[in-house]
């Protein structure tokens, strides 16, 4: 009788395993990584040209910093050497979250205050073009197609 009573029980319970156990189970939603990934590392040209000038952003394994602006003398793009202090970018460490194919979103990882923006968004569009629009306070900035510096 006990025996019977255990098999009865351990079928009971290897049932309800493999009825809930086979479930599919939702996709766990993005987190924040500390680290940019590969395809968007180095550096990369704006081709958004307000009178004639160009801005370089250097994108390394945990933040986004050297920002550069070029301006053009002679038919040439020469460096002005100023660094544009946050105006797009942070000069800081930033946390990157991936949360759909070829779709990031940047943001400081410290809670020093930004005089720029607060959030990058970034959409991959090939292996050297992104595009990357970044939210000041309230508003978010027009798109700025970027391409990847050789």
């Amino acid at each position: 009788m006990k025996f019977k009573r255990l098999i009865l029980i351990l079928l009971a319970t290897l049932s309800v395993a493999l009825v809930f156990g086979s479930t599919p189970r939702t996709a766990q939603a993005a987190s924040w990584k500390t680290s940019v990934p590969k395809v968007l590392r180095g550096h990369w040209w704006s081709s958004y040209v307000p009178g004639s000038v160009r801005v370089r952003y250097k994108f390394s394994k945990k933040s986004i910093s050297d920002t550069d602006c070029f301006f053009k003398s002679h038919g040439r793009w020469v460096n002005s050497h100023r660094e544009l202090s946050s105006v797009n970018t942070f000069n800081h460490l930033v946390k990157i979250k991936h949360y759909a194919k070829n779709k990031y979103v940047i943001k400081p990882a410290d809670k020093l205050p930004s005089s720029g923006s607060n959030r990058v968004k970034i959409t991959r569009k090939g292996k050297n073009k992104i595009v990357m629009t970044s939210r000041f306070k309230h508003t978010w900035s027009k798109p700025e197609t970027l391409t990847r510096a050789k």
